[in-house]
């Protein structure tokens, strides 16, 4: 099981969060949200002098424009989309680098649209409806996605937390790829807790 821990701000709290083995660091380039990383200058020659492992930027329905000069800038791996962005336009950006898609899970959702996205992304991620794209530090129904055809691997997030290790090891399906952590595992925002991560990947990979 893939570990993303994203929503990371700055230059020694990322890597200690990279010293604990995950496979992927995650930044939020959306100006509106607490965890915005798009003016740290310092993190910015950081990730360009020597990147991250699968560092993952975070956008939300920007243009193609500022995608590719963040990407660049920051030599980012991975694209995760995170608004309301359309299969052409995510195909596009898909060309740059893999594109992981987000969609806001909840009880009326139409698993009939990711049929759309399954040639022009890598990636899906399932995260909690929300007014700000995430980071409501709460769980969806994950029994949602049960015995759903879903055509690409796909993340779980969405206020996955410490306490949180059972139920994901309880979780199956064939196109479950990883977890991405953020809100839960915080001392403030955007500051992770490196203790509190350490101990949850330890327990997590203890039997998988």
């Amino acid at each position: 099981m893939k570990i993303k821990v994203c929503g990371l701000t700055g230059t020694y709290n990322m890597e200690a969060v990279a010293g604990l083995g995950v496979n992927r660091c995650g930044l939020i380039f959306y100006p509106s949200s607490q965890r915005y990383a798009g003016r740290n200058a310092a993190l910015q020659a950081r990730c360009a002098a020597a990147p991250f492992p699968g560092l993952t930027g975070v956008f939300v329905n920007q243009d193609e424009t500022y995608i590719r000069e963040i990407t660049a800038a920051f030599r980012l791996s991975f694209i995760q989309l995170h608004g309301t962005e359309q299969p052409a336009f995510c195909a596009r950006i898909n060309a740059i680098r893999p594109v992981i898609k987000a969609f806001a899970m909840h009880e009326q959702f139409n698993f009939d649209r990711l049929k759309r996205y399954q040639h022009s992304c890598n990636a899906f991620l399932f995260d909690t409806p929300g007014s700000s794209h995430g980071g409501t530090g709460r769980t969806f129904n994950w029994s949602l996605l049960q015995d759903k055809d879903i055509p690409l691997p796909f993340w779980l997030a969405g206020g996955i937390g410490p306490g949180d290790v059972a139920k994901v090891k309880a979780f199956h399906h064939p196109a479950f790829t990883g977890i991405d952590l953020n809100s839960r595992f915080e001392s403030s925002a955007g500051v992770k807790d490196i203790t509190l991560l350490k101990a949850f990947i330890n327990d997590l990979r203890k039997s998988i």
